[in-house]
């Protein structure tokens, strides 16, 4: 809750929260996926592509964990379906990961920070839209509104 400008007491929006705490979320995920990344990279020299692998991998876990329980509020049990969904789409977001960061260091010649920095944003907006309305979409059991609340 904030006050206004008379002092009185007004709920923040809970679709604004979401978006704060997916945003939240995300940070710590591309923290997870960076770190995991140069780890392999620059200090064990692995591939881009195996660094790629277990990075994503490592940042993935780490999104569902905190989106489940945090940004959409699921007290639920794990759902099958949920799980593979969440999976599915990260799962074409890696893929696209490898051909993006193919694409700008081998093809363009670009620097693997700068690429590994584009790649992060074009598919933080990907995993975004696909997580809000198809993986964590408000279900029969969650009605648009209710409070994030935990």
């Amino acid at each position: 809750m904030t006050n206004d400008n008379n002092g009185q007491k007004k709920r923040v929006n809970p679709e604004m929260l979401r978006l704060l705490r997916f945003g939240a979320v995300g940070v710590g995920n591309t923290a997870v996926d960076w770190a995991v990344f140069w780890l392999l990279f620059s200090g064990l020299h692995l591939h881009y592509g195996a660094a790629q692998t277990v990075s994503y991998l490592c940042g993935t876990l780490n999104s569902y964990l905190w989106n489940r329980k945090w940004t959409f509020a699921s007290k639920e049990p794990v759902r099958v379906a949920e799980a593979l969904k969440f999976l599915l789409v990260n799962g074409l977001c890696l893929g696209l990961s490898y051909l993006l960061l193919y694409v700008c260091s081998d093809v363009l010649g670009w620097n693997m920070l700068f690429s590994k920095l584009t790649v992060t944003v074009l598919l933080l907006l990907v995993n975004y839209a696909a997580s809000k309305w198809w993986v964590f979409a408000p279900g029969e059991k969650r009605k648009e509104g209710e409070s994030l609340e935990p």
